[in-house]
């Protein structure tokens, strides 16, 4: 009864999550297989002393997170500090739009910010809750990208 009910390969299912002070991010949901193939993939094998090692390239981890995560809303003038250095002769928009060079900095900067999205990306639960609270909102389908 239970293997009828369950996405075997849930695609790319959507759900927003927020991180922190208002910023909430629409991640995708990815799954514990998906997540050690990522982990991987950016895993490389050196040489230390005569000695194989196992290291992880966080820059190509963070490349890899930053393609599952799709939008944020809630990122402006009110905490745009709480997460990245700012300059001090600008004036900072109300709302900030989401970009992929954006999210970069963010990752970059913001403390936590990889600890959350390694373990939002894999919490089913939150997802779930996540598309449920969306749906009862438009009472429209859950969300997904094609």
């Amino acid at each position: 009864m239970l293997e009828n009910l369950i996405e075997s390969e849930p695609g790319k299912v959507l759900g927003w999550v927020e991180f922190r002070d208002g910023l909430e991010l629409q991640v995708e949901f990815i799954g514990r297989r998906r997540f050690a193939e990522i982990q991987t993939k950016c895993t490389r094998t050196l040489w230390r002393r005569h000695q194989q090692v196992q290291e992880l390239d966080e820059t190509l981890l963070r490349d890899e997170f930053a393609k599952i995560i799709h939008d944020w809303r809630g990122l402006g003038r009110h905490n745009v500090r709480k997460f990245v250095m700012i300059r001090d002769d600008v004036e900072i928009p109300e709302t900030i739009p989401f970009s992929k060079e954006g999210l970069l900095y963010i990752m970059d900067q913001a403390s936590g910010f990889d600890a959350f999205i390694v373990q939002t990306v894999t919490d089913v639960e939150a997802i779930n809750r996540s598309r449920l609270d969306d749906e009862k909102k438009t009472s429209g389908t859950i969300s997904t990208v094609s």
